[in-house]
């Protein structure tokens, strides 16, 4: 249920993604990022508390990355030293078209089966040179991008999908087209797992650019890859 703003249950609240924290820090793009959680304030800690649910097979995950935040960069780093296949989205080469959403996807699919890392955070310096190109140009490029992949993605069978950036998660939620979830166990405080009502084979985690610690991206497979749904 809920009550005042705030979920009451485990996995038996639903969110709105109206309910999707507001943009509030600069972002890395010419835009803003949350530094709100990307889920619901007050969501529960886990939703373990159900007894009544069943584990479903992981399927592969896809990781999302659009902040330039310091933190998102050190969880983009820690990731690709413990192994999670990489590549950075390089916003001038999307705009001249050297580089396109399907060259990313073939990647992706290069490495079947594993779970991808996709990224176009970048350090301020890089930020700033780029954005001289066009701030807003820039930032709708690499959102539509993402929600591109994210898109193909839940088609082609990937359950997991994270995403690091409040803009980036704006706008593959939009993309996606769920409107309510269920809500799951807390990756980092104010980042729960969230449950599409109407795939509930899916898991997403929507974060801001400084939720979490520099392990999160494999803390948060290992929670979606274990997350139970409720059984009606």
């Amino acid at each position: 249920g809920n009550q005042n703003g705030r979920l009451t249950g485990n996995l038996d609240g639903l969110l709105s993604v109206d309910q999707v924290g507001q943009p509030t820090l600069d972002g890395p793009w010419g835009r803003k990022e949350d530094d709100k959680p990307a889920g619901l304030p007050g969501a529960d800690k886990d939703g373990s508390g159900r007894t009544d649910g069943k584990a479903r097979p992981a399927g592969p995950g896809l990781l999302l990355a659009g902040s330039c935040s310091q933190m998102t960069r050190r969880q983009i780093a820690y990731a690709q030293s413990h192994g999670i296949p990489s590549l950075q989205i390089i916003p001038q080469k999307l705009l001249d078209g050297s580089q396109t959403p399907e060259d990313l996807w073939h990647f992706i699919r290069s490495h079947k089966d594993q779970t991808v890392l996709i990224y176009s955070s970048d350090s301020p310096e890089h930020v700033k040179a780029v954005q001289q190109s066009g701030k807003e140009r820039i930032a709708q490029l690499l959102e539509q991008t993402a929600a591109q992949l994210a898109c193909k993605a839940v088609e082609e069978g990937y359950t997991r999908i994270l995403v690091a950036g409040g803009e980036t998660s704006g706008a593959v939620t939009k993309a996606l087209k769920f409107d309510s979830y269920m809500i799951g166990e807390s990756v980092a405080p104010g980042v729960p797992v969230m449950i599409p009502q109407n795939r509930p084979e899916l898991r997403l985690v929507l974060k801001s650019g400084n939720f979490g610690q520099e392990d999160f991206f494999l803390k948060a497979l290992e929670i979606t890859a274990n997350c139970r749904i409720p059984l009606y």
